[in-house]
């Protein structure tokens, strides 16, 4: 995540802004910033539909870390073929992309609360998956 979306982020976790919110849940599917998950779901570049090889993506430029690697383009699915790498790549700081050890979920996002059995978060309006997870995604402090 670049350094300006950390600092929004910042901003909107101490209230000093507040954004537009997500309240339809039909939206929150569709909107590409935001994917589904289920508990215990980590969203790496080794689960991602963009990967290929042993260390490439389709849409990035450069070697990534399928274990630790992570971006904003993250979509879940079997991995692509090396025929499918696009001419021109994503830079990995315009896409995000960032190597993590543990999990990338809402659950392990500095923005995600739990109360009274269910996740929330302050830039999504209502209930939240453990395992969902979207681009402003931080670690916990």
């Amino acid at each position: 995540m670049s350094e300006d979306a950390r600092q929004l982020v910042e901003k909107i976790l101490q209230e000093e802004y507040s954004p537009a919110r997500v309240t339809d849940e039909d939206l929150k599917q569709t909107v590409p910033m935001f994917v589904t998950g289920s508990d215990g779901d980590d969203h790496k570049c080794g689960t991602c539909i963009f990967r290929y090889g042993s260390n490439g993506c389709i849409l990035v430029k450069g070697d990534i870390d399928f274990k630790d690697g992570t971006c904003m383009l993250w979509k879940k699915g079997p991995a692509s073929k090396a025929s499918e790498v696009r001419d021109a790549r994503a830079p990995k700081s315009a896409v995000g992309y960032e190597e993590v050890s543990g999990k990338v979920n809402c659950e392990t996002c500095d923005a995600y609360t739990h109360k009274n059995g269910h996740g929330f978060c302050p830039l999504w309006e209502g209930r939240v998956d453990h395992g969902a997870c979207c681009m402003a995604w931080h670690p916990k402090k």
